[in-house]
């Protein structure tokens, strides 16, 4: 049986063929073109659906002239006025970006960002949906918006073992434009979501005034971001045969063995699984009031249940899905393929950070960390030596070789 991830090898390598034969539908007149609306949106009754499309409009244009303006919500207006507006990022800019991305990035993400490009099906895993605001592998805490640096890095080199492939030849000024314009798409994306779930709690005539705060705090999200980088709370020490011993023994003994399983070849995730590992104490402070949140959200059982019929009974409606919608694996370290980036930092961060929008929490304030930070280093250097392929021995295997080594000094 082949495994996950030589399947989305496999299927990653015959959609990235199918994307780029599609040209990225850049050839394509965008005139009449409309952005796809939000369930959330969608289903909300006129007088809330179209004072949020309008919004939509001016604060982020349409396909053909996107715009990225922000209201100053700092400023006093008078009753019935409208917020001053600041151009976020220009519209030159935004129209360059979005050349590019049509060229590059649509033919998987769709015109969107919805992650439904004409490609989309062929794919394994499915292009990511930027509309929620979520980003998987970041530099910043669990959470939180990327840094630029994070998207730069992930479109130079791509997501390993997924279909996200590497850019390493885009020309510099294509590569901060298209990094502008998804920016934009997923700020745009997550004020609709925001605007679609919170309109349930409103009167239609409070939605101006809810709308410009929305606008701004999304904004301010991706601005703050910046400055969130996680820093590592020691240096690294020397990776030697001690160090990787200790990160194994943490791994298979104590954090990572419910997910991961002793041989660090993870797999599918189930429901049962992840109550019985995860608690809201493994996350960050500010995110624990929302823990049931989180996991009505990446348990929800309809959703489960459509995405089992449409790859087979046989999948059982307790897996795990993670905010996208899709299957979550605990990565299979032992493939050598890493999606975040196989340096230490990178590691490091996946490790202190979680993965955002799937069950992979933070280990902040795990108490083997918390109490010895150095043990952040030590499973760092565990997953690199595995994923270079140095066997894992299991705790069993490790003991028998201990008795054998003992027997064999008491025999002389």
């Amino acid at each position: 049986m082949m495994d996950a991830g030589r399947i989305a090898g496999s299927v990653a390598w015959g959609g990235v063929v199918v994307a780029l034969a599609l040209g990225g539908c850049g050839g394509e007149s965008l005139e009449d073109a409309v952005y796809v609306i939000r369930p959330e949106v969608a289903q909300l009754e006129p007088e809330y659906r179209k004072p949020i499309l309008e919004a939509l409009r001016r604060h982020f244009g349409t396909p053909s002239r996107p715009r990225y303006h922000v209201p100053r919500v700092e400023e006093e207006v008078e009753e019935g006025e409208s917020y001053p507006l600041v151009e976020w990022i220009s519209a030159a800019q935004l129209e360059y970006g979005r050349a590019v991305y049509q060229r590059r990035c649509a033919g998987c993400h769709g015109l969107s960002g919805d992650g439904n490009g004409p490609a989309a099906d062929y794919l394994f895993p499915r292009p990511r949906d930027y509309r929620r605001g979520l980003f998987k592998f970041t530099s910043t805490p669990y959470g939180r918006k990327p840094r630029r640096v994070d998207l730069i890095r992930t479109i130079r080199f791509g997501a390993k073992g997924t279909s996200m492939p590497a850019f390493r030849w885009l020309a510099d000024d294509d590569l901060q434009a298209v990094v502008d314009y998804v920016m934009m798409l997923a700020a745009r994306g997550e004020v609709e979501y925001r605007l679609g779930v919170e309109a349930a709690d409103l009167e239609p005539d409070e939605l101006p005034e809810v709308i410009p705060e929305v606008v701004a705090e999304v904004a301010a999200s991706w601005k703050e971001a910046e400055a969130q980088a996680v820093i590592p709370l020691t240096p690294e020490p020397p990776m030697t045969a001690e160090s990787v011993a200790k990160g194994r023994q943490i791994f298979q003994n104590k954090a990572c063995k419910g997910c991961h399983k002793v041989d660090a070849a993870g797999g599918l995730l189930a429901y049962e699984q992840l109550l019985a590992e995860a608690s809201p104490d493994v996350l960050p402070a500010e995110l624990r009031p929302r823990w049931e949140e989180l996991a009505r959200e990446l348990m929800a059982p309809a959703l489960m249940k459509r995405i089992a019929k449409q790859v087979g009974e046989d999948v059982l409606p307790e897996t795990v899905l993670d905010a996208w919608g899709g299957f979550s694996y605990a990565a299979n370290l032992t493939s050598g393929m890493l999606h975040g980036g196989r340096r230490p930092i990178d590691i490091y961060r996946r490790l202190y950070t979680g993965v955002t929008g799937t069950p992979m929490p933070s280990f902040a304030q795990h108490e083997l960390f918390a109490e010895n930070p150095e043990n952040f280093w030590h499973v760092v250097h565990f997953v690199i030596a595995t994923t270079k392929g140095q066997p894992v021995p299991l705790p069993q295997e490790e003991s028998a070789a201990a008795g054998a080594s003992e027997a064999k000094e008491d025999n002389g």
